[in-house]
Parts: structure tokens; C-alpha cells; sequence
């Protein structure tokens, strides 16, 4: 058993927080409520694992505009991408600014905190019902990282948000928080049973 989760339940709204320590198994998680990992006992949840989408913490970019990263292969839908953009925190200066050129290989022409909110935005665009982020605010300076927070907790009034971080400011941010110790996911905060959940992971018989 790589990681032991007595009960834990994720609402349908609100940002929660999942920390733990360098190889504990946070991602691990992340990936098998994405569906992307085998598991014993229940995960239970009215949300289809196609509308779960799972962030990595380097979000992979193209040598292509703005709307055609956000679109992928998607038809571009220019007032849904507008808003998708918006939520993800982007000015309207800023969709202006990189509206008609690529973003260069790997989006070298744009910052980190811009990669991150492209991202973000995707998500949106691609109307994802429960979100997961890893590492959001890594590797960006104080005030990208407050944006971000920021547009995360935004989102989170729409729909789950489970962010795995070492982040403590994005920690006191969260609506619920779970770290996983020894092995397994602890509650750092009141249970929401009872509540209308996202996900909910229970063990096997």
C-alpha cells in the first residue's frame, strides 16, 4: 500500500490544499483522482473522470497564439476564450498583447505566471468540473504567486479546486487542507460529511 486514505471527502465548491513532503505520494494522489492511476477501495463521485483535469506543475505550451494554446484542438470559440482568459486572470491588455503572435517553443516569450494562468485557463475553456493543480505557485516571485492564489480561489467559487503545494501561503488560502504523514491523508480541517461532495475516497472492504 503506497498510501492509506481512511475517508476524505472534497466539496463541490472551494479550494483545498494538499501538502505532505517530498515523495509522500502527493502526485500520486492527484493522478488517480484524475483517473490517470489504478486503486483499491471507492472513489466516489457525480463529476465523470473526463471533466476531471490534472495541471502539471510545468504546464507544456506550443509555438502557436494564445487562443490555439488555449483551444488545443478545440475550435476556437473567440467570446469563450475571452472569458476563459479573463477568469484565469488575465488583463484584457494582456489577451491583446499575445493575440496575434506565437508564444515561441515551450512559451519561452512569456512569463511563468502567464504559463501557469494559460493553464488555468484551458481548463476553463474546456469546461472541467473538478480541478486539480500541482506545485501552482512554484518557482514564481511573491506577488505572481499572490495573483495566482488569487485566481484559484475565483475559480473555486465555481468549481473544485484541489491544489497540491508546499506553498503556506496558499495553504492558509484554502477553503480545507489535507497533508498526508506516514503514509497516510490526515484532515487539517473539520470533516465535511454531510455536504454535497466532488470526489470522496473511502477504503475497500
Amino acid at each position: 500500500v503506497l498510501l492509506e486514505i481512511e475517508d476524505a471527502e472534497i466539496p463541490m465548491r472551494g479550494l483545498t490544499a494538499l501538502m505532505g513532503g517530498s515523495g509522500t505520494g502527493k502526485s500520486l494522489l492527484a493522478k488517480t483522482l484524475a483517473g490517470l492511476r489504478e486503486h483499491e477501495g471507492l472513489i466516489l463521485s457525480p463529476i465523470p473522470s473526463a471533466d476531471i483535469y490534472l495541471v502539471n506543475q510545468s504546464v507544456e505550451m506550443f509555438d502557436m497564439p494564445l487562443a490555439q494554446n488555449v483551444a488545443l484542438a478545440a475550435e476556437v470559440d473567440t467570446n469563450r476564450l475571452r472569458h476563459s482568459l479573463l477568469r484565469a486572470g488575465f488583463t484584457k491588455a494582456e489577451i491583446t498583447n499575445l493575440s496575434d503572435r506565437p508564444l515561441g517553443e515551450s512559451g519561452r516569450s512569456i512569463s511563468g505566471g502567464q504559463r501557469k494562468r494559460i493553464g488555468f485557463a484551458r481548463l476553463l475553456y474546456h469546461n472541467a468540473r473538478f480541478i486539480i493543480v500541482d506545485e501552482p505557485t512554484s518557482e514564481l516571485d511573491r506577488d505572481t504567486a499572490q495573483t495566482v492564489i488569487a485566481t484559484l480561489r475565483d475559480i473555486a467559487h465555481s468549481v473544485p479546486v484541489l491544489v497540491i503545494t508546499h506553498d503556506k501561503t496558499l495553504r492558509a488560502a484554502a477553503d480545507q487542507a489535507f497533508r498526508i504523514c506516514d503514509g497516510t491523508l490526515v484532515s487539517e480541517t473539520e470533516s465535511a460529511s454531510g455536504e454535497r461532495y466532488a470526489i470522496r475516497a473511502v477504503p475497500g472492504e
